[in-house]
């Protein structure tokens, strides 16, 4: 065998050694792109299902925090004890879908607050909200469940019974009353005007009526005669007849429960709702109607006049100005600070140079020994302190002119014109007996001083020089040239709110909000 036979030999054996390992080698390579693939869809579709958990939590957060919301939306309107009607509802719809569990605690100063057939046991000063929402939407390993929490404080709103600058519990008396005018506070507070029982024709017989507050026809209804200017809300339980256009210029709202029935064009700047067909001629910023006699909820009649006594055993009475600071005198006190009797018929004291000093301190008068009650010519008194005048009834046939010291931090001293609740007929629709009645003369009460005038009969009087304070009566009367500004003057001791309006929801306020878990 030559050489090169050898050697060509040598080299097939060669060949023959390496036989396989391509083969090996592109296997090697084949398992390697599988194992990277394997590596490469696993985290695709770790990534997708974390992906899809991440959409699935989002939509819960998204939810629970809507069912937060709208929680706090009814807590503005009732107080929803112990569960929400936002607890068990679907919120979004799709793979966008949750439903959603609510849970509320209540809690005042001293501690938790429990329910009791679906009321609180008291009226509550913050909430915790919690809102958990799980997803319908399938996930791989254990479905995630997404909480929200937020605490709100609570600041009751009750219907302006209490606060009102008149309260007529039997219809309202001032049909007749020429250049009738009621004000709004120094502060910009409207002067409402709520009418318990009963009915109002606004401007009937007089000209120049004008409110600067919200009419409250609870439980009756209301139509316009003659010149009836309104600012602010118009709230009517039943029927609302125009026959003269109101001109509202503030921010003016509507509610009618019965019919809207206008013959003159009536323009409201805000929003009307309406029970039935909105009339042709009603214009304002938005028109929603055919809601049915329910738009009328959230005002309710409170049941007439709140009872003041004096001499009963129910509360309040005399002993509760006694607690509040007050010192009670008798007839023959006010007969030696005025000089005369204190009882006498048509009793003139003072002049406006000249008038009755009543003494510092705050003090009661019980002038309830008089039979007939305050009869008063006239009576100029300067105050010194807070005063009160307890009778049996009053009537004043020429002037009653009040004025104040003015205290350190601007304001003034306080009188109150109070017949208590046992000298009226002790029927709260009866408005008869226990009257103040002023016939045609003037009320006179001169800034910064303030009156209460309370009465279980027909309060009749005509405020001139825009006199402060509040008129509170069976049924109040106003006379010509009424003009009353209003200023929030109660009656120490006695929360008017609680036995004359009913909480219609709460001011929500929110401390924080946050995811829980």
């Amino acid at each position: 065998m030559t050489r090169e036979a050898k050697r060509m030999l040598r080299n097939i054996n060669q060949i023959r050694r390496d036989d396989g390992v391509a083969l090996v080698m592109a296997m090697g390579i084949a398992l390697i792109g599988m194992a990277v693939a394997a590596v490469v869809v696993t985290a695709v579709i770790v990534a997708a299902n974390d992906s899809g958990r991440d959409r699935v939590r989002t939509v819960e957060v998204h939810a629970a925090e809507a069912a937060v919301d709208a929680t706090m939306s009814i807590l503005q309107s009732s107080l929803p004890c112990p569960t929400p009607a936002t607890s068990g509802k679907l919120y979004g719809d799709g793979a966008q879908e949750a439903e959603v569990e609510v849970s509320i605690s209540y809690y005042d100063d001293a501690g938790a607050v429990g329910c009791t057939s679906g009321t609180a046991a008291s009226i509550p000063t913050r909430a915790v909200i919690r809102a958990t929402a799980t997803s319908d939407v399938t996930t791989v390993g254990v479905p995630p469940v997404r909480t929200m929490e937020t605490e709100v404080a609570l600041d009751p709103v009750r219907n302006p019974g209490a606060n009102a600058a008149i309260f007529s519990a039997n219809g309202f008396g001032a049909s007749n009353a020429n250049k009738f005018t009621v004000r709004a506070g120094d502060d910009g507070s409207p002067a409402d005007v709520w009418v318990d029982a009963g009915n109002w024709v606004c401007g009937a017989g007089g000209t120049g009526q004008n409110l600067y507050g919200n009419v409250y026809v609870v439980a009756g209804s209301m139509s316009t005669a003659q010149t009836c200017n309104i600012e602010g809300d118009i709230w009517v339980k039943n029927n609302f007849t125009v026959s003269k256009s109101p001109v509202v210029t503030g921010s003016g709202n509507l509610t009618v429960g019965g019919d809207l029935v206008t013959s003159q064009s009536l323009t409201m700047p805000g929003a009307a709702r309406l029970a039935n067909a909105a009339p042709s001629g009603l214009y304002a910023a938005s028109i929603t109607d055919n809601l049915g006699p329910s738009v009328a909820t959230g005002y309710a009649s409170v049941g007439g006049l709140p009872r003041l006594y004096w001499s009963s055993a129910t509360t309040p009475n005399k002993t509760t100005w006694i607690n509040e600071g007050f010192t009670v005198k008798d007839t023959a006190a006010m007969t030696t600070l005025l000089g005369k009797n204190a009882c006498s018929n048509n009793l003139s004291v003072g002049s406006e140079s000249s008038p009755i000093v009543f003494p510092t301190g705050s003090t009661v008068y019980d002038l309830t020994s008089c039979g007939s009650g305050l009869r008063l010519q006239k009576l100029y008194m300067h105050l010194k302190g807070d005063v009160a005048l307890i009778m049996s009834e009053m009537s004043l046939t020429n002037t009653l002119n009040v004025t104040t010291d003015v205290k350190s931090d601007g304001s003034g001293y306080r009188l109150w014109l109070i017949v208590p609740w046992e000298y009226g007929s002790g029927d709260p629709t009866d408005c008869s007996s226990g009257g103040i009645d002023s016939n045609a003369t003037a009320l006179k009460v001169v800034s910064p001083a303030s009156v209460f005038a309370y009465s279980p009969g027909v309060v009749s009087l005509n405020p001139h020089d825009s006199t402060r304070g509040q008129i509170y009566g069976c049924s109040v009367q106003p006379k010509n040239d009424f003009d009353l500004q209003y200023e929030f003057v109660g009656v120490p001791g006695v929360d008017l709110a609680e036995g004359t309006s009913s909480i219609v929801g709460f001011d929500v306020e929110i401390a924080y909000k946050r995811e829980v878990s």
